[in-house]
């Protein structure tokens, strides 16, 4: 059987890559491991698929080997804060899911960085879930629970409390979504894993929303990937 390929990165645009920083290794324990500014010019730029691309890009590292965040603050051309209206069903990435060893912990570090709360906890003790905002407003899902598909990929820190362990995506072609991920990229389909639950909408607001759903395992991470969903039943 071939081998998935790993998720081996998950990049934000943010607007102040410091104080972002600081949230995730305040809040979420994250390791910090460095940073550059030597993305741009003509390369950048095709990379990007943006005219005079600059950036100063900054990672931290999580409990697991071979994985970072990555947090990239465009010089040029400037950047564009998240609409107030936007909404998780909007179609683009949306969910950054993360197990953290005591989620008691981690809300009450989330209220002291001043962080707004978007729902939660639900669920039974062991396996509780909820959800804040990062200073950029990016929804992190909060797991006690730790879902995982074998063969696990190492971590190699335990001293680290947080484990980055989903993306979820909203797309408006389930179907040919299902294709890129999977006919493209090789990534696995996980069939007997329900990531996300009804009752975990309420969590980014979407209560009553009906949906599909489509997990994916990229090694041991998943990425979830879901139709627009239709507010109200």
């Amino acid at each position: 059987m071939k081998a998935e390929p790993p998720l081996c990165q998950v990049a934000f645009s943010v607007t102040d890559p410091r104080r972002t920083q600081r949230w995730y290794r305040d809040v979420l324990g994250l390791v910090p491991a460095g940073g550059t500014n030597l993305f741009a010019g003509p390369l950048a730029s095709r990379v990007q698929g943006l005219a005079r691309a600059a950036s100063t890009c900054w990672w931290l590292i999580d409990r697991q080997d071979f994985f970072q965040l990555e947090l990239f603050e465009f010089r040029s051309p400037p950047v564009r804060p998240m609409p107030p209206e936007w909404r998780p069903c909007d179609i683009g990435y949306t969910t950054l899911g993360v197990h953290v060893s005591d989620l008691d912990g981690a809300l009450g570090s989330a209220e002291r960085a001043g962080s707004a709360r978007a729902r939660g906890p639900i669920g039974s003790r062991g396996a509780r879930r909820a959800c804040v905002r990062d200073p950029e407003g990016v929804l992190i899902e909060l797991m006690e629970d730790d879902p995982r598909v074998p063969p696990p990929r190492a971590r190699p820190r335990p001293d680290v409390p947080a484990v980055a362990r989903s993306v979820t995506l909203s797309v408006p072609d389930l179907e040919r979504s299902r294709g890129f991920f999977v006919d493209v990229l090789g990534l696995g389909v996980a069939d007997r894993l329900e990531l996300h639950q009804p009752q975990h909408e309420a969590l980014w607001g979407l209560e009553g929303a009906k949906r599909e759903s489509l997990v994916l395992s990229a090694g041991d991470f998943l990425v979830a990937a879901r139709p627009i969903p239709r507010a109200g039943r």
